[in-house]
């Protein structure tokens, strides 16, 4: 079970796992029901996501841009954080 970001509604950003390709999520404070299923978006490489019923796809590629990016920023800050701690040790000979 793969855990997979979530597009509009109230999970949106969120990732999520769940054991179907669709579930029901209930807002607890709202009551309000938003149906999720999972959909692969246009990228490159392609990518699933969970994608709430009441947006189209181009909505959800849009959607989808902001993550990505977020993601990937994060990815390549950490990377940049791994080598600077690493490269001390390196230095230090504990390595």
């Amino acid at each position: 079970m793969f855990r997979l970001t979530c597009l509009s509604g109230p999970l949106y950003g969120q990732e999520y796992s769940h054991a179907h390709d669709e579930f029901i999520f209930k807002d607890k404070q709202t009551g309000k029901q938003t149906s999720y299923r999972k959909q692969t978006v246009d990228f490159t490489p392609p990518q699933e996501f969970f994608i709430a019923d009441s947006i189209s796809k181009t909505v959800a590629y849009n959607l989808a841009l902001p993550l990505i990016k977020l993601n990937n920023i994060f990815i390549v800050l950490t990377f940049k954080s791994l080598q600077k701690s690493s490269s001390g040790l390196f230095n230090a000979g504990l390595v």
